[in-house]
């Protein structure tokens, strides 16, 4: 994310009531997970301490703008059409 520029990053641990929070306040405006097997997968909703949490999203794509953007530029690098050689691996021609 801090190499797009677009957006100042924070890397900290938190606390589920700080989220729960925010989406009172109406601050949260998506949110997804990611990782190895599930690439990117949109957050529509949680349930916490009984109260179910909603969390926005576009309803023509099941995700926020972000997070299909993100999950666009993580397929990118799966299928080798961008390449990221300070980190990345080359197996495409394996």
């Amino acid at each position: 994310m801090r190499e797009l520029g677009e957006f100042e990053v924070t890397v900290r641990p938190f606390k589920v009531q700080e989220l729960n929070k925010a989406i009172n306040e109406n601050r949260v405006y998506e949110a997804f997970g990611a990782g190895t097997a599930a690439i990117v997968s949109p957050v529509q909703s949680y349930l916490h301490e009984g109260t179910t949490y909603k969390i926005p999203i576009e309803e023509d794509t099941q995700a926020g703008k972000l997070t299909s953007r993100i999950l666009g530029m993580m397929s990118d690098l799966q299928y080798c059409r961008t390449k990221r050689p300070d980190w990345q691996i080359d197996v495409c021609k394996l």
